[in-house]
């Protein structure tokens, strides 16, 4: 009797040992300390794992984790994944807190290749079962783990605290402001949260084979750990993939090309074998969400009606595109746009990135001009290593933001050097400059047909540099030749087999065509011509006031065919009148004399004067009102406004006449001074006085 008495008081007394431990334990611990720690018993939790969805048969663990230090205890719960739609169901689970971690490790489909992968890949999920019994694992909830630990163990925060704080950080680290909710509820083909899930999964996963996705989500998920901030290379590698993938898919547009990221929203949507779930990734914003990460992390900031035409330079000094130029482009919709080349500020060499080939060429500054000091290697390797090009390809080729080099800048070039010559030859192929002879001399094969259409053929050892012919008028192709004789600019008469290409930047003259085309002039720009109420526009050169349209002064003219929008023709006593005191020009402005001319055209060349022939370049017509034939001019033209006209009048009187005698014979012709505009010179010439009809540009002192 006292024997059962005794068991009977020791069982109660173990009794409320028991229940007193428990009660603690449901006291304490990470949750909010309102509504303690509560233990799960016998639940069934189901969900999705995905990276892209994992395979038939990977295994998933339920790990449980101490209420108080979120330690693993040892206790687990184990099963394997349903189906390749990645879902799995597990019951029967009994935990001592409801703080739990998934793992799921297997093979996955991998929404990029659109392929089953080749290694297996693990993820994580760190989630509170207090009310739910649905639990995803995903890449957001992987790169969360970590880091909520650390929020809990080092920073004393609750476990919901943690949650947020994490979840947060790692999405504000791929440029996502929106709020998406849990982790653990996002789902590949659910809602449109799907797609910011997506995003991260495919910008993580890139190209890169399963190690080294899983090298890169390690490195991340230490990262986040610390300070909730992933920065660094392994980020800037990221980043410079989107770009290009983004990039990838604006360039396609509604071309017959399949960009990838349409791919891999082609992939996701098969996978969702829902019909009432397809029509969803069909508007995806996958790229809005790569296109905010890469701007983001190149730090240009945002796009808008505000900054439309600012140019950029990428701020990540780990990306391989480091310093180069975006343009804030408004033409369809508000986006940050690659111009190609580097910062030229204050520098002697720069680089530019050729996006189509994945090949960066080193620049160099000659002149005003910066030159690749490397042939364009664009395409396949070609036989012997050397790429050489038709002129017809030459001209396409160039990387984003870069062209072949115009005559001018070739002959600037040469004049670096003293000119054509031995001593520019010598210059260009010095290896630490120009750098001619990286790839040769080698042969070259000329040949042409003889009148009896047999071909003739020769070869000459050198380096030939094709050099654009867009801005010279001309149908005729033109090369930098370059061998042990010297260096000069060749025309190409005959059949050859091709040219090496040097593309070129030219910061200033580009600098100043961009701002000419946008350019907005001021009302003190104009003139009014009180005698018609006419308005022109004016310029200054060289100190002087000159007209920037051909006068339209109609008064004096007999002839009313000789006036048009594009001004009148004068003929030359209508435009100096029989009182020298008076011209046809507004008050205050005069008809310019051969020597305003002089000084104005000598100016403009540079000094660069043969005779009475001033190469002036284009550098006095606006190319936009040339004709635009097969030779659309560009580069240099028109930096001072002056805006001559190729389908008008561009033959101008000046008030010099003189006398001259007639070659053949003893008549004396009363003549006067003219200037043409021709191609890319400026001609002073004489003209008889009554043959001719011309244009007129009244000059100012300044």
């Amino acid at each position: 009797m006292k024997v059962m008495k005794f068991i009977s008081n020791f069982a109660m007394l173990a009794f409320g040992l028991v229940f007193w431990a428990c009660t603690e334990n449901n006291t304490a611990g990470t949750s909010d300390e309102s509504e303690g720690i509560v233990a799960i018993k016998d639940r069934e939790i189901a969900g999705v794992t995905q990276k892209g969805p994992f395979l038939t048969g990977s295994s998933l663990t339920v790990q449980e984790l101490d209420g108080e230090t979120l330690a693993q205890t040892g206790k687990s719960f184990r099963t394997s994944v349903k189906s390749d739609r990645g879902d799995f169901v597990l019951g029967g689970i009994n935990l001592v807190s409801p703080y739990a971690l998934l793992e799921v490790n297997g093979y996955y489909l991998n929404e990029v290749s659109w392929k089953k992968s080749e290694g297996m890949i693990a993820l994580n999920a760190l989630t509170d079962l207090s009310d739910r019994s649905h639990v995803n694992v995903n890449i957001l909830t992987h790169l969360t783990v970590d880091r909520i630990l650390t929020l809990v163990r080092r920073d004393g925060k609750t476990f919901v605290e943690a949650k947020k704080q994490a979840e947060r950080e790692v999405l504000k680290s791929f440029a996502v402001t929106d709020d998406v909710g849990n982790s653990e509820d996002l789902d590949l083909f659910e809602n449109k949260n799907g797609s910011v899930l997506l995003a991260i999964s495919v910008l993580m996963q890139g190209e890169r084979a399963e190690a080294a996705f899983s090298e890169l989500l390690a490195k991340a998920a230490i990262a986040f750990a610390d300070s909730g901030v992933w920065n660094g290379p392994e980020k800037a590698e990221v980043a410079d993939w989107a770009f290009l993938t983004e990039k990838e898919y604006w360039d396609a547009g509604y071309g017959a090309t399949r960009p990838l990221i349409t791919e891999i929203k082609k992939n996701v949507e098969s996978w969702n074998v829902d019909p009432l779930k397809r029509e969803y990734y069909a508007d995806s914003t996958l790229e809005v969400y790569m296109y905010d990460f890469w701007v983001k992390e190149y730090g240009l900031g945002e796009c808008s009606d505000e900054n439309v035409g600012e140019i950029r330079n990428n701020a990540d000094e780990h990306s391989k595109f480091y310093n180069m130029k975006f343009k804030c482009d408004g033409d369809y919709h508000k986006h940050w746009i690659w111009m190609g080349v580097a910062d030229f500020s204050d520098s002697d060499s720069s680089r530019i990135v050729d996006l189509q080939e994945q090949k960066t060429y080193k620049m160099k500054r000659f002149g005003d001009t910066f030159w690749m000091i490397s042939n364009l290697q664009y395409g396949p390797k070609p036989f012997k290593s050397v790429y050489l090009y038709k002129y017809e390809s030459a001209s396409k080729i160039c990387p984003v933001g870069s062209r072949l080099p115009r005559y001018d800048e070739v002959e600037n070039l040469l004049l670096q050097y003293g000119g054509a010559g031995k001593s520019a030859a010598d210059s260009l192929m010095a290896v630490d400059g120009f750098n001619a002879l990286q790839d040769g001399p080698f042969s070259i094969d000329f040949w042409w047909y003889d009148k009896n259409g047999h071909r003739q053929e020769y070869e000459q050892k050198g380096v030939a540099i094709w050099i654009s012919t867009t801005d010279i008028y001309s149908y005729e192709n033109f090369v930098l030749w370059i061998d042990s004789a010297g260096a000069e600019i060749k025309k190409i008469t005959d059949y050859f087999s091709g040219a090496s290409v040097r593309c070129v930047v030219s910061p200033e003259s580009d600098k100043k065509q961009d701002a000419r085309e946008q350019k907005q002039y001021s009302a003190d720009s104009y003139i009014k011509d009180v005698r018609d109420d006419e308005v022109y526009r004016f310029t200054e050169i060289d100190g002087k006031y000159w007209l920037a349209e051909n006068l339209r002064y109609r008064e004096p003219v007999l002839d009313t065919s000789m006036c048009d929008d594009d001004g009148c023709r004068y003929s030359w006593l209508e435009a100096v009148a029989s009182d020298s005191a008076y011209n046809v020009c507004p008050e205050g402005w005069r008809l310019p004399s051969r020597f305003d001319w002089d000084e104005m055209l000598t100016f403009v060349a540079n000094g660069v004067v043969k005779g009475s022939t001033y190469d002036i370049g284009y550098r006095l017509c606006d190319y936009r009102e040339w004709d635009k034939g097969d030779h659309i001019l560009q580069g240099e033209n028109d930096p001072y406004d002056f805006s001559v006209k190729y389908n008008a009048e561009h033959i101008f009187w000046t008030k010099s006449d003189t006398t001259v005698k007639e070659r053949y014979g003893d008549e004396y012709i009363e003549s006067a001074w003219v200037i043409e505009m021709r191609d890319k010179e400026a001609g002073l010439i004489l003209e008889r006085k009554q043959d001719r009809y011309l244009a007129v540009r009244c000059v100012k002192d300044k």
